[in-house]
């Protein structure tokens, strides 16, 4: 049954006349639009928006989108609507780069293929638009069975980057886009990588350079799928950390709204005796002023004071500095300093962007 109703909007869709007959013509437009949307030109991208539609979008500020690739298309009964699938990976403020999949409705006008904008469609320059909501009698349900429920990944020298892949059981075509519900310190959850239409995998990479204690993470998944589906599965994250190095930051939180100073202080765990060498701040808004002592034996500290201007545009940064012996797994040590970044709200538009956009509603 489910075959005769795919043949009959297949038949249903190849009956659009002239060259909207071509897939093929729907997969051009698909791609030359991502290929503008990774660009990040919203002048061009409103080009594949319907003429009275461009006005609605001068608010819209897309994310950075990158590796966007067409995975397939989906019909509807409405020969005129097709969904491109595709996946692509997209940056958010203060949460990094999150790839995901995405499924956006086009509409043939009679002459060419457009993004179709409603009431019922969200953002087509977001990172999910949806389509028209899914009765929840329609609604697929969406499997999450983790094959392992405690992850232990042994004794490890602070300094070490270790993973491990942890197999789950779920249903590909549902499957949209994972995340933890938690952040733990050094880890990153990244995947899935499917074996089969049932099964894939997730790497699991434990980052311990900023670990100086054993480690115990209950760990909660969320997965989403096409319909707005949600399920969760927990596993336990365990390591036994030969702690090196601890670390502090005063005030906890730097504030860049306003100009000062903080207090990088790291404390010597080991038995090793250590000189720090190669000073390093990626944010030219950060600079060190003082370092002391400049041998750090056993059970003493080392101080840094870094002062830090009034910024206007606060940008994160990171202390670098190399350990000479090394102590940790490595000799060379990033810390990233904790600062108050505001919420991304976009740059919005120059007067000479809305005077180009409003030209296309001529």
């Amino acid at each position: 049954m489910n075959k005769v109703i795919l043949l009959l909007v297949f038949w249903s869709a190849s009956t659009i006349s002239g060259s909207a007959q071509s897939l093929d013509k729907l997969r051009t437009r698909a791609e030359q639009f991502l290929a503008v949307r990774a660009s990040g030109d919203r002048l061009e991208m409103l080009r594949y928006a319907p003429l009275d539609k461009r006005r609605g979008l001068l608010d819209q500020t897309p994310p950075p989108m990158s590796k966007a690739k067409i995975e397939g298309f989906e019909f509807t009964t409405d020969p005129k609507t097709v969904y491109v699938l595709y996946s692509a990976t997209f940056s958010l403020a203060n949460v990094g780069p999150v790839p995901t999949k995405v499924r956006q409705a086009w509409t043939w006008d009679g002459k060419d293929w457009f993004l179709k904008i409603d009431g019922s469609e969200k953002s087509p320059f977001g990172i999910n638009p949806n389509g028209p909501a899914v009765p929840a009698e329609a609604i697929k349900p969406l499997p999450l069975d983790l094959l392992t429920k405690n992850l232990d990944f042994g004794k490890h020298l602070q300094g070490e980057m270790v993973s491990q892949k942890i197999a789950f059981k779920s249903d590909q075509q549902a499957f949209k886009t994972f995340r933890a519900t938690t952040n733990f310190k050094g880890l990153v959850i990244t995947g899935p990588t499917w074996t089969s239409k049932e099964a894939g995998e997730l790497e699991v990479t434990l980052d311990t350079t900023l670990l100086n204690s054993n480690i115990d993470y209950p760990v909660e998944l969320e997965i989403l799928g096409w319909q707005n589906q949600k399920t969760q599965a927990n596993f336990n994250l365990r390591a036994e950390i030969e702690s090196r190095l601890s670390f502090s930051q005063t005030p906890e939180i730097i504030d860049p709204a306003k100009g000062g100073t903080a207090i990088i202080q790291i404390t010597n765990l080991s038995n090793i005796p250590f000189r720090p060498t190669a000073f390093d701040l990626s944010n030219v808004a950060y600079q060190i002023t003082n370092y002391e002592p400049v041998m750090v034996e056993p059970g003493k500290t080392l101080t840094v004071t870094i002062k830090y201007s009034t910024q206007a545009n606060p940008l994160g940064a990171a202390l670098t500095f190399e350990t000479v012996p090394a102590v940790l797994a490595h000799s060379t040590l990033v810390l990233p300093l904790n600062v108050n970044l505001p919420v991304s709200q976009g740059t919005g538009y120059t007067r000479e962007e809305l005077e180009e956009i409003l030209k296309y509603n001529r």
